[in-house]
């Protein structure tokens, strides 16, 4: 089982959704097979101002709301749960996950193969796009895709990719 799942994270702006226009415009044209928000206020006027653009279902996770009692380390480990429930859920299709900036910061670090989360500091409403594998794919990793593009991301790759190795691909030619 190699399947991946195009995951693309934002966190909600600290006003209005104004300033997201272009973001959330360009979000709808790809169609999305769900939105998913985490149950605070914020995140759900997010969730709402995009589905008015698009007919992708939405649906309120509360596995990705922080809760008061536990620690950080809780919760980014109940982050990551979540999103391999989501690509067990979405298989190769796109989704559309609205949540805290702790979470995003989470899944990057987790991707990017990072110990800890702190090193990394996302804009609000800029777009993050993740190749997010089914948690049984063997080949498959985590991958960043792109953070704050311009929308020339390709679908989620749907085999592993196999690029050339050796000296000279890593070096240059021997003269």
């Amino acid at each position: 089982m190699e399947l991946v799942t195009r995951i693309f994270l934002i966190s909600p702006p600290a006003e209005n959704t104004a300033a997201l226009e272009h973001v959330l415009a360009r979000l709808a044209q790809r169609k999305p097979g769900m939105i998913l928000s985490a149950g605070n206020a914020s995140c759900l006027r997010l969730q709402q101002a995009f589905a008015a653009r698009t007919d992708a279902q939405q649906r309120c996770e509360s596995a990705l709301d922080r809760v008061e009692s536990e620690t950080a380390a809780e919760y980014e480990a109940r982050v990551l749960l979540t999103l391999d429930g989501f690509s067990r859920e979405f298989q190769e299709r796109e989704v559309l996950v609205v949540l805290p900036a702790e979470g995003i910061r989470a899944a990057l670090a987790h991707a990017l193969g990072l110990a800890t989360s702190r090193v990394i500091s996302p804009e609000p409403c800029q777009p993050i796009a993740l190749d997010w594998p089914h948690p049984l794919a063997s080949e498959f990793r985590h991958a960043l895709i792109g953070i704050g593009f311009d929308w020339d991301i390709a679908p989620a790759a749907n085999k592993v990719h196999k690029f050339p190795g050796g000296a000279s691909v890593t070096h240059g030619t021997p003269r």
